[in-house]
């Protein structure tokens, strides 16, 4: 609230927040509050679509078929569970959904959804930066994120250098 007071009239300011939390600890002043509005059903599928042809070009395929077989399998298994209609609600949960079917099997829960993207996104890293994490488990790449989560937030900060994990 301080570094808005600081900036007020100079700037403007966007603040993310979850409603939840924003709630508890509201912001004082004249501040405008705008709600993120969930994707409805035509939404949902027009990102579907949308990201059917984006990865498949990404793949270098532009096989019209494939990008229809694509949008098909996603829109099918997002479509037939309530659970994943529900969190595909969410832009950001429908964008990790998508990711997570290019390379298995999708939860259909929202506290299993979270491992399984650092699960394929690790994966997909260490394939693209040649790394062989094959010597650890997904449970210890998992602690070891939290740990480094956890340090960056005593220290307060949103980037860690290499030298300050090892040291």
């Amino acid at each position: 609230e301080q570094f808005c007071n600081a900036w007020h009239g100079r700037n403007k300011i966007i603040i993310s927040s979850r409603i939840n939390s924003y709630l508890k600890y509201p912001l004082s002043g004249d501040i405008e509050i705008l709600y993120l509005k969930a994707f409805q059903y035509e939404e949902i599928y027009e990102f579907i679509k949308k990201w059917s042809v984006i990865i498949s070009r990404s793949e270098n395929n532009i096989d019209v078929k494939e990008i229809q077989n694509t949008f098909e399998r996603i829109s099918k298994l997002v479509f037939s569970s309530p659970a994943l209609i529900e969190l595909s609600k969410n832009p950001l949960l429908l964008l990790i959904i998508c990711l997570i079917h290019s390379s298995g099997t999708v939860p259909k829960n929202r506290s299993e959804l979270y491992p399984t993207l650092i699960e394929t996104l690790s994966s997909t890293w260490e394939k693209t930066k040649g790394i062989d994490l094959e010597k650890f488990s997904w449970r210890d790449i998992q602690n070891i994120l939290k740990e480094i989560a956890f340090m960056m937030f005593q220290l307060k900060k949103t980037e860690i250098s290499q030298i300050e994990l090892s040291g």
